[in-house]
């Protein structure tokens, strides 16, 4: 029996072979001598992992003491206006005292948004331009500007801000980051600096096409691709399988 390199669980592997496979980043890789070195990648996610994990503290940090400096702000609006009103005291001199307060709260209220701003922007641009480059990337530390380039923070109508994919003008798109990813990959110009086997392996048209591209085989996929393949389109994935098995050279 032929064992997949990476699977999602091990639900259907026999209790003797469950030994054999190492779970790494959720998913279950098998350990094998002379195989893939997985160790790199690994510490990379975790680093990006404990960037985000730091990032979305300190976002909530944030978030709070937001909060709290409005509820500072307003408290001083309101005594501001209500020095305007007793006629008993120096309404000038209070009225400036309070004036301060507001303008000193509101100088504290901005740099705070100013700085939740861009703790957000990382979070959600920066660190996930991040991740992909690493994950499709020979040179992550240049194509990570490349699709940080694509991406955008937004606030939805529940307050919430999300990853916006933008089109390459730089206009906002409906694009996902997985069909931005499947674009960046399919585009020859960063075709050298792809890891081998994410590439879509050229299209219609291109060098000994006939017009027409060639559908893959089962071992032009990389493990990552057939997982995918095994998620999205199960009958592709089993009628690829079968035929690599009944093949001559399998």
């Amino acid at each position: 029996m032929a064992l997949q390199a990476i699977l999602d669980n091990l639900d259907n592997i026999p209790d003797v072979l469950k030994a054999e496979y190492k779970e790494v980043d959720g998913k279950f890789h098998l350990d094998v001598v002379g195989g893939e070195d997985t160790g790199a990648l690994k510490r990379a996610k975790d680093h990006e992992k404990n960037l985000r994990v730091a990032a979305e503290g300190r976002v909530a940090e944030l978030q709070t003491q937001i909060e709290t400096l409005t509820g500072e702000r307003d408290t001083a609006i309101s005594e501001r206006d209500a020095a305007k009103n007793d006629k008993g005291k120096d309404v000038q001199a209070l009225e400036a005292s309070w004036q301060a307060k507001v303008d000193a709260a509101n100088t504290k209220l901005e740099a705070t948004q100013n700085e939740l701003t861009k703790e957000i922007e990382r979070l959600l641009v920066t660190n996930t331009a991040t991740s992909l480059a690493h994950e499709i990337s020979t040179v992550p530390e240049l194509f990570g500007d490349v699709i940080a380039r694509r991406l955008k923070v937004e606030k939805g109508a529940d307050g919430q801000y999300f990853t916006r994919v933008l089109d390459e003008a730089g206009t906002p798109s409906a694009k996902t980051l997985d069909e931005l990813k499947q674009e960046l990959l399919a585009n020859k110009k960063y075709a050298a600096i792809i890891i081998s086997g994410k590439g879509s392996g050229g299209g219609a048209g291109g060098p000994g096409s006939g017009g027409g591209a060639a559908e893959k085989k089962w071992l032009e996929y990389s493990d990552a691709e057939l997982v995918e393949l095994r998620k999205t389109d199960p009958e592709k994935y089993d009628r690829l399988k079968q035929a690599h098995q009944a093949s001559p050279a399998a």
